[in-house]
C-alpha cells in the first residue's frame, strides 16, 4: 500500500528545479543538484536528436528543470536553459536572437533592424566550405588582406586603397598589363613593359 509520504515525495519529484552538477560529454548525460538531492546520470533535452541533431551540452552551474515520469527521478529528463542570478540573460530585446559562447563569441540576428552579426574573439577564425560556390549580393566593405588561391568572378566596381600585388598577370579589357605595347615617338611599337 502506498503511504501519504510516498505519494507526497513522488508528486514533489514530478517537476524539480536544479543546477547541473556534472556533465558527461561521452554519454550526453548530466547529474543535477536539486536541494539535497544529487541525481544519477540523466539525459538532457536537445533541440533535435534524430537524423538532424543539435549538439549544445549544458554547463556546470546551469539552472535546469527535471521532469520525472511517475515522480521517479532516476527516469528524469533534464530541460536546460533557465536563466538565473548566477547566469543571467544575454539579451533584453524582443526582436533579438543571440547566442553567446563561453569564449565571448556572439552570433545574433535582430529582426527589427534586419541585421545579422557574428563577432569572434581576438584570434578567432571563420571557415565556410561550399563546393557548389558562394554568392554574395550587396556592397562589401573589407578591412584586412586578401589571401587568394583560385579563380573567382566579381561583378561590380572595386576600389582599393593600398597595394595590389599580382604574381602572374592583369588583363583589363583584353589588354595585358605585362605584355602590352605602346607606339614610340617614331610610330613603331615599343618593347613590353619591364
Amino acid at each position: 500500500m502506498t503511504t501519504f509520504a510516498t505519494l507526497s515525495r513522488l508528486i514533489e519529484n514530478l517537476i524539480r528545479l536544479g543546477t547541473v552538477a556534472e556533465v558527461d560529454l561521452a554519454t550526453a548525460r548530466v547529474r543535477v543538484q536539486s536541494g539535497r538531492l544529487l541525481t544519477g546520470w540523466l539525459p538532457w533535452l536537445a533541440l533535435r536528436a534524430g537524423r538532424d541533431r543539435v549538439w549544445n551540452p549544458p554547463t556546470e552551474g546551469e539552472q535546469v528543470l527535471m521532469l520525472s515520469p511517475s515522480g521517479q527521478t532516476a527516469n528524469a529528463v533534464v530541460l536546460c536553459g533557465l536563466f538565473s542570478d548566477a547566469i543571467p540573460a544575454n539579451g533584453n530585446a524582443a526582436a533579438l536572437h543571440r547566442t553567446t559562447y563561453r569564449d565571448g563569441a556572439v552570433i545574433e540576428y535582430d529582426s527589427a533592424k534586419h541585421h545579422l552579426r557574428a563577432l569572434l574573439p581576438g584570434g578567432g577564425s571563420t571557415e565556410l566550405v561550399s563546393s557548389g560556390g558562394i554568392t554574395l549580393v550587396g556592397d562589401i566593405t573589407h578591412e584586412g588582406d586578401y589571401i587568394h588561391t583560385g579563380d573567382y568572378l566579381q561583378a561590380g566596381d572595386q576600389n582599393v586603397t593600398g597595394t595590389v600585388a599580382v604574381s602572374t598577370e592583369v588583363v583589363a579589357a583584353g589588354v595585358s598589363l605585362v605584355k602590352h605595347l605602346h607606339l614610340g615617338n617614331l610610330g613603331a611599337p615599343t618593347s613590353p613593359p619591364l
